[in-house]
């Protein structure tokens, strides 16, 4: 990983030989975020460099046993249908309380409007109009003892990094039946 991250962290312009601060991905770090011996969970930290400099969060689960990573179908035996109408749910009320307190703090109705808009989100029904948004993925989740935590956030341009919801969605393993014995 320090290797890797070594050599995505500096560029070497061709022509002088100089060592200038790389563009694009330019660092990793992970973190364990479960291991109990069968399940393995990470979460992976990438940085980039670019007109702006951002961070992103990834995951990953792993079988332990069998090093096959695994997708949310081999942990829960909801249907996908299902887990996604539950992750909907979530994300529809979790954007309503961000525009709410978005408006609260602004009282900017344009500025409410213009971000409804990004997340293609109909201020009337209070719903995501999926149509035209990113549909929410099931691949990017970690699990713990307690549940799974999917991720889901749809890209906003840097000016509205500020009024991005969280992105985790955590679903006890009570609300969701565990193909786990």
């Amino acid at each position: 990983m320090r290797l890797a991250q070594r050599r995505c962290c500096i560029d070497i312009d061709e022509e002088t030989g100089q060592r200038r601060p790389a563009q694009g991905l330019t660092g990793c770090s992970y973190q364990v975020l479960h291991n109990d011996g069968r399940l393995l969970s990470f979460e992976f930290n990438l940085e980039h460099t670019g007109a702006y400099s951002w961070q992103n969060t990834q995951h990953a689960v792993f079988d332990v046993r069998t090093g096959q990573r695994l997708r949310l179908t081999d942990v829960v035996a909801e249907t996908p249908a299902r887990v996604r109408q539950l992750l909907r749910v979530a994300i529809n009320r979790r954007l309503t309380k961000t525009l709410n307190e978005l408006w609260e703090e602004s009282q900017d109705s344009a500025e409410v409007q213009a971000l409804a808009e990004r997340f293609t989100y109909n201020l009337r029904t209070h719903q995501v109009e999926y149509t035209s948004a990113a549909e929410p993925t099931l691949e990017d989740f970690t699990i713990t003892a307690r549940g799974i935590t999917i991720f889901y956030q749809p890209w906003l341009p840097p000016a509205w990094w500020p009024h991005s919801p969280e992105s985790a969605y955590f679903f006890p393993f009570t609300a969701l039946r565990s193909r786990l014995r």
